[in-house]
This record gives C-alpha cells, structure tokens and sequence, in this order.
C-alpha cells in the first residue's frame, strides 16, 4: 500500500465536501483540517486513475489510529495530533484541529501514520497546508 491524504476543503457532511489541492490558512486561526486517506498503489474501481494518481480511497479497519505530525523546517514548531474520524459512515475521512497557539508558517507537509492493530503504515501529503503570517 502507497498511502497518502487528499484535503477536504468546504466539508458540510460525509457527502458535501470538495478536494482542494492545498488548505490555505493564516497563522493563528483556528481551523479543523479535513483529510481522505487514499491507497496509491489501487486503480479505482470506478475507472483509471485521476491525474493526479490518487488511487483508490482508504478504509482503514475499525479501531485504527491515525496520527498526523505537521512537519515544519525548525523542529520546535513541528505538530503531531491524533486525527479522528467525523462521520462514521466513511472511514476514509479524518479530522485534526489545528489550534490558535500552533506555531505554523509557511508550506506545511504532513506526515501520516496510520495504526491498524499491530500494521502500521506511512504515508504523506506534501504541502498539504499554506500558513500564511498573521497581519501580512
């Protein structure tokens, strides 16, 4: 398995949501950061590969853990969270709060570890978050 994270961007409900290529932000703000997990070594069911080569969506096994570190150049600033999943209906869909108090700037990578029993598997969405400074 290839695993990665598209971002969910205007998420309303587990059927109203639009994948954005990248989560713009600004340093500060409170904001919940939804992602679907994806497996890029799948052809989707439903036909080829989109452009961008997301494969098929992921559904982890029940009680799995995802933890998600917002990478950032100068480890102090570095985040890991546990992320949850919103909507028990779709598995695939995750969900971390970022906070007023995280020291986020600039392009933000994140990294994905996934928990499923004893498996554990990693994965990434390069660039996924776009801090922009406060005031600027």
């Amino acid at each position: 398995m290839l695993l990665c994270a598209r971002t969910l961007g205007n998420v309303q409900s587990v059927n109203s949501f639009d994948y954005v290529d990248q989560i713009e932000l600004t340093e500060g703000d409170v904001l919940p950061v939804y992602l679907q997990l994806h497996d890029r070594s799948r052809v989707s069911v439903c036909g080829p590969r989109e452009p961008f080569g997301w494969g098929q969506r992921f559904c982890p096994a029940s009680g799995a853990v995802l933890r998600v570190t917002l990478d950032h150049v100068d480890d102090a600033r570095k985040i890991t969270r546990v992320a949850s999943q919103p909507f028990a209906q779709d598995p695939s869909v995750w969900r971390i709060d970022l906070l007023s108090t995280d020291k986020l700037r600039g392009t933000i990578s994140l990294r994905l570890e996934l928990t499923e029993g004893v498996k554990v598997t990693r994965g990434s969405a390069v660039a996924a978050l776009r801090v922009l400074l406060a005031g600027g």
